[in-house]
């Protein structure tokens, strides 16, 4: 399966220094060519929790929505990993940014926001 990389959440570490300040975008670069030069390639770890992606490898990801913000990557393939498989201290720093949060449906509407920015409304026919 394949995903924009960024609709997929980083995993909260607390106390560890913000992503921004983890790589400069020379940093960024280096790492993407390493990243296409892997065998592999382009590649994301992800869980599912909560109706939403969250990686397991943060830097990675980094990696991945830097090189999206430039055009050289629309889409990754990502390896879903079970939820229970994760250990639950994982688990607990998985949480969605408000940013992100779906809105509780009301009762005969069909609402998603995804990303903040993308709305479908479904079951609103259109003539």
């Amino acid at each position: 399966m394949f995903v924009a990389p960024s609709t997929v959440l980083y995993t909260n570490c607390p106390g560890a220094p913000s992503l921004e300040a983890l790589a400069s975008d020379a940093e960024l670069e280096e790492l993407s060519k390493k990243l296409l030069a892997n065998s592999e390639g382009l590649r994301l770890q992800v869980v599912e929790k909560d109706g939403h992606y969250f990686t397991l490898n943060n830097t990675r990801l980094q990696v991945c929505q830097w090189m999206e913000t430039r055009g050289q990557c629309r889409t990754v393939r990502i390896e879903t990993v079970p939820l229970k498989s994760v250990p639950d201290g994982i688990k607990r720093m998985m949480t969605v940014p408000p940013s992100f949060r779906v809105p509780v449906p009301v009762a005969g509407k069909c609402t998603i926001y995804v990303a903040a920015v993308l709305l479908i409304t479904c079951g609103t026919r259109y003539n």
